[in-house]
C-alpha cells in the first residue's frame, strides 16, 4: 500500500468557507483507557470533529462522511499528498497491524484520516519521524505556482508525538489553496491526517497557522482516544 503524491488539485473551487469551523474540542486524559494495539475497535471514533453531511455546500453523490472502515477505496480515500519533489513518503505506507480509514468531502475542502496501529511502538515512532524528511524542502517553484512547506510543532498530553506540516500554494505571488498534514503518535497507534482547503482558497502565511491550529483541534477527540 502506497500513498501518492498529488499536483494541486483536490477541491472544485467555491465561494463557501473551505473549512466550516469544528466545535471547540477539550483535551482530557483518556483515563482508564488502554492504548491501540492489535486491532482497533469496531467503534474507534474515527468520524469524531470532522463536519456533518448536514455541513455540505453540495449534498448528495460522493459528497460528505466515509467511513470508518478498514476497506481501502482509492476514490474515496485517496491520501494523496503534496510533498517535496513530488515523492511521496520515504517509504509509502507501512505494514502494520490495522489500518482504518474515515474521510469527510466537499466541493470546497477534503478531510481524510488513517489510523495505524504497528506491531511496536519503536517502529511507530521511528515511522513517523521519517515522514518529515518529505516536507523538509522548505519551499518549490515551478512556473507561476510556489509551494512552501512550513512545519509546525504542538504539544498534547494524550499523545508521545505530534507532527504537523502547512503546505500552502502561491500563484504567481498571490495565495492560494494550502493543506495541513498531521502525524500523531500514541504508544504503536500511529494517525494521519490530512486536510485539503480547494482551489478558490486563498490562504497565506497567518492563516496558515490558524488552518493548523484547526485542524489540529479537529483531531483531538481521536487523539484522546487513540
Amino acid at each position: 500500500m502506497t500513498v501518492c503524491a498529488a499536483a494541486l488539485v483536490v477541491g472544485c473551487g467555491s465561494d463557501a468557507d473551505p473549512d466550516p469551523r469544528p466545535s471547540p474540542e477539550v483535551e482530557v486524559e483518556a483515563e482508564g483507557r488502554p492504548s491501540l494495539s492489535g486491532v482497533i475497535p469496531a467503534d474507534f471514533p474515527l468520524l469524531r470533529g470532522l463536519p456533518t453531511d448536514d455541513e455540505q455546500t453540495s449534498p448528495g453523490g460522493q459528497w460528505g462522511r466515509h467511513g470508518p472502515t478498514r476497506e481501502w477505496d482509492a476514490d474515496r480515500f485517496p491520501l494523496d499528498l503534496v510533498t517535496c519533489d513530488n515523492a511521496g513518503l520515504p517509504d509509502g505506507l507501512p505494514d502494520v497491524a490495522d489500518t482504518l480509514y474515515a474521510a469527510w468531502y466537499d466541493v470546497a475542502s477534503a478531510h481524510d484520516r488513517q489510523l495505524m496501529v504497528f506491531a511496536s511502538a519503536d517502529e511507530a515512532r521511528t515511522w513517523a519521524e521519517s515522514v518529515s524528511s518529505a516536507f523538509s524542502c522548505e519551499r518549490e517553484t515551478e512556473g507561476d505556482v510556489t509551494v512552501f512547506y512550513e512545519p509546525y510543532s504542538e504539544r498534547s498530553k494524550s499523545a508521545d508525538l505530534v507532527q504537523a506540516w502547512v503546505t500552502r500554494h502561491e500563484l504567481q505571488g498571490r495565495p492560494g489553496p494550502a493543506g495541513v498534514v498531521h502525524v500523531v503518535v500514541k504508544e504503536r497507534a500511529v494517525l494521519l491526517s490530512k486536510f485539503y482547503a480547494g482551489e478558490g482558497s486563498q490562504v497565506d502565511r497567518e492563516e496558515s497557522a490558524r488552518m493548523q491550529d484547526r485542524q489540529f483541534n479537529r483531531i483531538a477527540a481521536v487523539v484522546n482516544a487513540m
